[in-house]
Parts: structure tokens; C-alpha cells; sequence
């Protein structure tokens, strides 16, 4: 005898065998799980997470299992098994695996949650899935700030002197950093798979594990290894499901559960670790519908059951998305309102604060960290040739410190393709490692070191980890197959020195802050336009720069700033432009290059400092007549943005041994 099933979800009938009624099984079509119905009866849609408002539950459920459903027929309570029927599906399956690894240790369980759900609770795609009713990104939700410090659970005891010996025997770019603070770190043996790896004790330079495991295709964007280094998490390469995971077990090196984090036609845009052997989840519906639902999911990591949801509120951004230390909180920016933070509990997947950062909200959040003891949260800020770091009181949500710098983020941090954080803090809380770039002393503002890429070019292209530690910064230097983690030192009486430059002004100096300088600006050869008008242009520029550096402008002075401006012709653009009905080439143009040499010099033209550089745009933007007198002109408005970018030495002892801010080139990757 069989049974005839119909899901839900997919609508796609299949048989089963009587002694499966009342159990749950795995729809073949959607992979969805549901109730098979006893005898005749039809398959019952699975239940919705109970609702998280205040609302009095009925006698009838008293119980508090999760299985319970409500019967179509005589409206009485079946309770379902909780044995899950699993197709054959390989090796990977999860009822194939060995059995789950031990719980991390001292971790704490999962809290209860109103708004706790069972795996089923996605049986019906494109709805929302929360009890609460889902509100899209133009619907304005109210909340009251309610978070608190959240520190790393055991703080990081790193040596005064980092000596230890890592090596690394894979690409640099494949190494796994946890999100949140650790010591731990994993070199991977990749492709498409993940082939085998070592997790290291950074602190200690001692290998924890060796992973001799080879998983399916695992997309490398959402490959994360948990802080105390004990699991693999990835995102599967599916074409069906596009949010499906696995955890693997880096003890062991066997596959510990398989997880779908939402119905097929959903993505999986984050996924890490928790505490208490939990994992995290964001998806979203289709890519560039702002009405799609964002669901912020926790499961279970042994046994793969869903304990909590969020709203489909689709507020939080999972690309921008940072972790407090402790994992408590998940931070970006909103999706409803420009230049707003957004924080969500992990511990409830609810939205638990709300803070509009710019008060005409002309300016955006480009993104936000957590300090090592939770208690502040620095938020980048960034609008038109100008940007802002804001540091927050984690309690209270108070501006307890803001500095503003005449350049647009993108130019102030240069590192796009950086593989870090945006925001990483120094372990005393003292500074700022921002794009792993630029540091910036978070008392007096100013930039106090800065990173170049051989041959001193800031467009900076080595995209390996620099993480904060006492002395520097840690980093992977080498060819692949020979590469070592070393140490990029970084002395931090900079920092004393920068804010001491704020408040006193006896310090002896060749060049310091509060000093009257002087501006020399010539210009050599142009391609287009007049010398007259391109001097008066960069004249603008450098004064603002020098200004905004803390110096006062004067004619005569003891100590110039010069700057050299010449031109040359560059690539060719191509015109996404189409012709005139009918066809019509695309036209082309030669660029621009801009080629400057920047000087400190005393007026004897003793050279105290220098640096060349050249730019070049990749695209340009020109209104009217695509000629290359307009490719001119579409280089040099860029240019003067791009110049706040540069380097400029704000202090140079009288001994020229101490120089503020501090660089540290590094070879090209």
C-alpha cells in the first residue's frame, strides 16, 4: 500500500509507503519537509513559527512541542513524529555522516525565543515565514536602542613581541580569518573543494589542527571558520538550492550537518558561527527587488533544527553586516534609510537598535565595528568629498568622539579590495586600522600610519590581511607555497606623538601642525586647458589640503609645500554610447594622465620630503561631445579628489628621524 503526497511548496505529487503516515518526509521535488497524512486524508501545510506578540495561547496548546498541528477535517490535535525521512543523496548526506562533534566547550545553549520555529517553517516559498507580519523596506519600524557591551568571551593574551613562525602553504587570499576577534586562523588547501588545510594558533605560532577532509564545491565568499577554530563553514554550489551549507568538523575532518537556510528561489548571503554550537543565517529574495524578503535565521549546529527567526523587515544589509565580539549583536548599515545603523540580537533575531548617523541623511554608512570590549562601536561615515568617524557608547548610543576629513571615504581608505574589515580596532582601543590602509588616532584624529604597495603606489593592490596587534600589524608576505605570516611594526609612541601635536605647539620641529608654510604650485605640460586656469585649480586643492592638515598658509615662508603638475596621454576609452539608428561606430579617445611630485622644501631648496605620483582614471564620465579634450577634463575633476589620497607629512623632527604620519610599503601581490 502507498500513500499520495502533495507538497506544498512545489505542488509535485509522490508516493509513499503507508507505514510512513503521520512521520515527516523530504519532498523530492523542493526537498522541503512535511507531514505524510494518515489514510486518505491530505497533506497538511506546515505550521508557521508562533507569533512573538503578546498574544494569550489557547487551551489546546499547552504542550510544548513544536510539532503540533491543527487537523482540516475534525479540528483535533495530531502530534507528529520527529523522525526525518531522508532520500538517498550521497555521501554528503547528513544522515550518512558520522555523528555530530562534542559541543565547543563552555558554551552556552540557545535562549528559548516567541519567535522560535521548527525546520518546516519554510515549507511555503515566497511568503514570509515569521509570525510577526512582514514589512518591507518602506515601512518604518520603531525601536528603542537596547544594546550592551559584548565582548570577545576570553580576551586574546597576544606576546609584547610577535615572533612566532606561521607558514603558509596555500594563496594568501585563501587564508580564513573568523569575523570576530581570535587567534585562530586556517590555511587552506583550495579549488573548488576544499582539499585539506592546518588551523593555527596565531599567538603561539602552534598548529590546533589538521584538516584531512575534502568537501563538494564550496562557494569562497562564504567560507568561515569559527573563532575557536574548531569548524568549516561553506556555502554550497547548488543551481537548485541556492542556500544550502555544510559544517565540518576541523578535529576530525568529517562532514557534521547539511543545512537548508530557506526555500529554493532564496539566497544565502551570510552565514557564520555562534556561540553554543549555533549557526546564523541571512537570505534574501530576488537581487535588486527592494521588497524581498531579508530573513535572519539560527539553527541548531548539531542537529540542524531552526530555533529563531527575524521579521522579513529586509533592513539589515548582510554585505556590510559585522559581528560584535562576543557574537552577540550582527551591525550594518539600513536598507530603508539612507545613513542609518541597524543592530539585531542574535540571542532573539530581533531588531534591537536603530540610529539615524547623519541628521539630514545625506550621508552614509560605509561601515561600522565593534571595539575589543564592546563598549563602543565606530561608525564610518562618507557623503560627497567629505567623510566622518563616529564612535558610539554601545549602551546609551551617545557621540562620545567624531573627526571629519576633507576627502571622500573611498579616497581617505584607498584599500576597495582589501580582504579584511573595514574597521578593525587596535587591541587597547587606542586607534583605528581602516581598509587596512590608513590608522587613525582615535583622540586626536589624525592619520598616523599609511601603506603603499612597491613602488610607493596608495591605489593599494595587496589585498592580504594586516590584523591589529601590540607592536604592528600581522600579515602574509611571500610567493604562494612560501609565504609566512610577519609582522608589520608599528611603534605606538606615533600615537602619543599625534595627540601631544593637538594640544602643544612648543614642540620643536621642521614641519608640525599649527606652522606657517608656504604653497608653490607650477605648472610644466598640459594636453589641454590653460596653465593659468589648472595652477589656480590646484592651488584650491592643496590649500584645503594643508589647511585641513592643521597648517596656516603664508607667503615667504621658512618651509614651502611644492607641487609639480605635468601631462601625458593615456589609454584609450571606448564610448558605451550607442550611434545613430542603424549602426555607427563607437567612438574611442586617448585619456589623460596626470603625473605631480609632491615636496616639503625649506626656502634654501633643501628637500625635506618627497613624492611622485601619477593617476590615471579607469572610466571616466563626460556630458556633450566624447572627445578627448573632455577625457581631459573628466581626469582632472577626479584628480582633485584623488589627491586628498596621497600621502602628506604633517610632522618631521629636527633630526628627520620621526615622521608623522608613519609608511610602510610592501610589495605588490
Amino acid at each position: 500500500m502507498s500513500i499520495r503526497v502533495k507538497c506544498d511548496s512545489c505542488s509535485k505529487s509522490f508516493a509513499v509507503s503507508d507505514e510512513k503516515a503521520g512521520k515527516r518526509v523530504r519532498c523530492p521535488g523542493c526537498k522541503e519537509v512535511l507531514t505524510v497524512p494518515s489514510d486518505d486524508e491530505e497533506p497538511e501545510p506546515a505550521p508557521r513559527p508562533r507569533k512573538a506578540s503578546g498574544q494569550k495561547k489557547k487551551k489546546a496548546a499547552k504542550s510544548q512541542t513544536p510539532w503540533l498541528l491543527i487537523g482540516i477535517g475534525g479540528g483535533f490535535l495530531v502530534i507528529a513524529g520527529v523522525l526525518f525521512f531522508f532520500a538517498m543523496r550521497g555521501p554528503n548526506n547528513p544522515a550518512d555522516v558520522a555523528p555530530p562533534a562534542p559541543p565547543v566547550s563552555g558554551a552556552a545553549p540557545a535562549l528559548p525565543n516567541a519567535n522560535a520555529a521548527t525546520p518546516s517553517s519554510a515549507s511555503v516559498p515566497g511568503t514570509p515565514t515569521s509570525s510577526t507580519a512582514a514589512s518591507t523596506a518602506s515601512t518604518p519600524v520603531d525601536v528603542a536602542w537596547t544594546v550592551k557591551a559584548d565582548p570577545v568571551a576570553l580576551p586574546i593574551e597576544w606576546p609584547e613581541e610577535w615572533k612566532a613562525k606561521v607558514d603558509v602553504f596555500g594563496s594568501a587570499s585563501e587564508v580564513l580569518f573568523p569575523r570576530s576577534l581570535s587567534p585562530f586562523v586556517m590555511d587552506l588547501e583550495v579549488g573548488a573543494e576544499v582539499r585539506g588545510g592546518q588551523v593555527w594558533n596565531l599567538t603561539t605560532g602552534q598548529k590546533l589542527h589538521t584538516f584531512n577532509g575534502k568537501t563538494g564545491p564550496l562557494s569562497p565568499p562564504e567560507r568561515r571558520l569559527s573563532s575557536d577554530g574548531k569548524y568549516l563553514l561553506g556555502k554550497v554550489v547548488d543551481k537548485e538550492n541556492n542556500t544550502k551549507l555544510e559544517i565540518w568538523s576541523l578535529e576530525t575532518s568529517q562532514l557534521v550537518r547539511q543545512i537548508s537556510a530557506d526555500v529554493a528561489g532564496m539566497n544565502l548571503a551570510f552565514a557564520d558561527f555562534l556561540p553554543g554550537d549555533r549557526v546564523v543565517t541571512i537570505t534574501t529574495g530576488k537581487q535588486g527587488d527592494k521588497n524581498a524578503p531579508h530573513r535572519l535565521r539560527v539553527f541548531n549546529l548539531n542537529s540542524g533544527e531552526q530555533l529563531l527567526q527575524s521579521g522579513d523587515d529586509n533592513l539589515l544589509e548582510p554585505r556590510n553586516a559585522v559581528f560584535s565580539h562576543g557574537r552577540r549583536y550582527l551591525a550594518s548599515y539600513s536598507r530603508a534609510v539612507r545613513g542609518e545603523l541597524v543592530i539585531y540580537d542574535t540571542q532573539t533575531c530581533q531588531l534591537v537598535a536603530k540610529k539615524l548617523m547623519s541628521g539630514k541623511g545625506t550621508d552614509s554608512v560605509e561601515a561600522a565595528g565593534f571595539s575589543p570590549l564592546g563598549d563602543k562601536i565606530a561608525v564610518a561615515m562618507g557623503g560627497y568629498n567629505v567623510c566622518r568617524i563616529v564612535v558610539l557608547d554601545t549602551a546609551t548610543s551617545n557621540e562620545v568622539q567624531e573627526h571629519r576629513y576633507p576627502a571622500s571615504f573611498r579616497n581617505l581608505v584607498p584599500g576597495l579590495l582589501y580582504t579584511g574589515p573595514t574597521i578593525d580596532w587596535f587591541p587597547d582601543a587606542s586607534a583605528l586600522l581602516l581598509g587596512g590602509t590608513v590608522a587613525i588616532d582615535l583622540v586626536s584624529g589624525r592619520l598616523v600610519w599609511s601603506l603603499f604597495t612597491a613602488p610607493n603606489e596608495y591605489s593599494l593592490d595587496n589585498t592580504n590581511r594586516r590584523l591589529p596587534v601590540p607592536g604592528g600589524f600581522l600579515t602574509i608576505s611571500g610567493k604562494v607555497n612560501k609565504a609566512k605570516f610577519s609582522l608589520l611594526p608599528f611603534d605606538a609612541k606615533f600615537l602619543s606623538l599625534a595627540q601631544s601635536l593637538s594640544t602643544n605647539n612648543s614642540l620643536d620641529a621642521l614641519i608640525k601642525p599649527s606652522q606657517k608654510v608656504s604653497l608653490d604650485v607650477k605648472v610644466e605640460k598640459l594636453l589641454f586647458g590653460t596653465p593659468e586656469e589648472t595652477k589656480k585649480t590646484l592651488e584650491g586643492t592643496y590649500r584645503e589640503i594643508l589647511e585641513a592638515a592643521g597648517f596656516e598658509l603664508a607667503d615667504n615662508q621658512s618651509v614651502v609645500f611644492k607641487v609639480s603638475y605635468n601631462e601625458a596621454a593615456a589609454g584609450k576609452f571606448d564610448s558605451f554610447m550607442r550611434g545613430p539608428i542603424g549602426g555607427g561606430a563607437t567612438p574611442s579617445v586617448v585619456g589623460t594622465k596626470a603625473m605631480l611630485n609632491l615636496e616639503w622644501a625649506t626656502n634654501q631648496n633643501e628637500s625635506l620630503w618627497k613624492h611622485p605620483f601619477e593617476f590615471a582614471p579607469r572610466t571616466i564620465s563626460v556630458k556633450g561631445e566624447f572627445t578627448a579634450e573632455a577625457a581631459r577634463k573628466s581626469m582632472f575633476e577626479q584628480l582633485q579628489s584623488f589627491a586628498f589620497s596621497q600621502p602628506l607629512p604633517y610632522y618631521l623632527s629636527t633630526d628627520k628621524q620621526t615622521m608623522l604620519p608613519t609608511f610602510t610599503t610592501v610589495v605588490r601581490e
